[in-house]
């Protein structure tokens, strides 16, 4: 049974080096960290927020950003890491399976999130 579905847009502009300390995870910014240029930090910080936005819409509760963590498969396609789930699951209950796509076009990224329950 679906438990939400969460869509978020932003600004890629927004993104500044204030708001990626509180918005990346540890592992995030080690990966945020390997970039070069500022564009590229920016859109992979958006992507992020827009994910962990989009998650808060799905339990309907806030969700510290650093507790999350979206890393990328060797396809791009992105994922939330094990301790993520586990984490969102133990705090807001339930079990079961968390998808999420992250998409940027100029200087909009928008992520999109879907919880679905096993019981």
């Amino acid at each position: 049974m679906i438990r939400g579905i969460g869509v978020d847009i932003v600004k890629v502009d927004r993104i500044n080096e204030k708001n990626v300390q509180k918005i990346l995870s540890q592992k995030e910014k080690e990966i945020y960290d390997t970039f070069k240029g500022q564009k590229r930090k920016k859109e992979y910080a958006a992507g992020r927020f827009a994910v962990k936005e989009s998650l808060i819409k799905c339990f309907k509760r806030f969700i510290p950003y650093s507790q999350i963590t979206v890393l990328n498969k060797q396809s791009g396609e992105p994922y939330l890491d094990e301790e993520s789930v586990k984490y969102l699951f133990e705090k807001f209950g339930g079990n079961g399976t968390i998808h999420i796509s992250i998409a940027h076009e100029r200087e909009f990224a928008v992520a999109t999130a879907v919880v679905i329950n096993e019981d």
